[in-house]
């Protein structure tokens, strides 16, 4: 009877290491590369400070690496309270979106300040109204963080929506890119939400990282589209002034 208690152990011991990959290790390596890159943008953005993107990519990077933290790190690891850890993974899925917009309205060059404003204001009431300890009305914001994200899924679809339209107005190639991956990420995250209510198996991971990590991709591919662009522009500039 030994033998196959020895088979179960070394079965349940794979498909753990293969969870573990899935749960945590990539999407720590993932957010760590973005952060990383951001922090890149962020030091080209201080000698460039009228490339406003490249701040904007730094805040993007900043963002999901804080809303993935907690797949792979909490309790001692985290030098704040389980209810302000909570708070912080809430919030920062709020101000990505807002600024994912701003950085699509620098691609496509047509702002929408209406929808910026209802944007700024519903994630400051919602990030305000959640503080830990500031509404006895919310018992738990561990249990109010589905209805949370259910209510920003609307406004998020609305957000891409416009930009979506306004990237194919202009023809921005770069605009219609975010916006394959924005029907990527609601289809994953829609799928969290499934799994947070139990609707498919619980055995399942979670698969809002690999939208993280996929973004990671998509703007990093934008950004160095940017950067080279810039250099091969001002070697135009330059053979133009040896010509003169």
């Amino acid at each position: 009877a030994a033998l196959p208690m020895k088979g179960n152990c070394t079965c349940s011991s794979w498909r753990y290491q293969i969870r573990q990959l899935l749960q945590v290790q990539l999407p720590f390596m993932g957010s760590a590369a973005f952060l990383a890159v951001g922090a890149f943008a962020f030091a080209v953005w201080v000698g460039r400070r009228r490339e406003l993107l490249y701040l904007l990519f730094f805040a993007i990077s900043a963002l999901a690496f804080f809303r993935t933290l907690h797949y792979y790190a909490g309790g001692s690891y985290i030098p704040v309270s389980d209810e302000w850890f909570e708070w912080m993974t809430v919030s920062s899925l709020l101000w990505l979106v807002i600024l994912i917009h701003l950085f699509l309205q620098r691609l496509h060059q047509q702002p929408s300040v209406w929808l910026t404003r209802i944007a700024v204001t519903l994630a400051v009431a919602c990030s305000v109204s959640t503080l830990p300890h500031l509404s006895s009305k919310i018992v738990s914001l561990y249990l109010f963080t589905p209805l949370l994200n259910l209510a920003v899924l609307p406004v998020a679809v609305l957000i891409f929506t416009v930009n979506l339209r306004k990237s194919l107005v202009t023809q921005q190639t770069e605009g219609r890119l975010v916006a394959v991956w924005t029907v990527f990420a609601l289809a994953l995250t829609s799928y969290d939400g499934l799994l947070q209510n139990n609707l498919v198996s619980p055995e399942s991971v979670y698969m809002s990282p690999y939208a993280i990590i996929s973004l990671f991709f998509v703007f990093s591919y934008i950004m160095f589209q940017r950067y080279t662009g810039a250099f091969a522009e001002v070697g135009r500039l330059n053979r133009g002034l040896a010509l003169r």
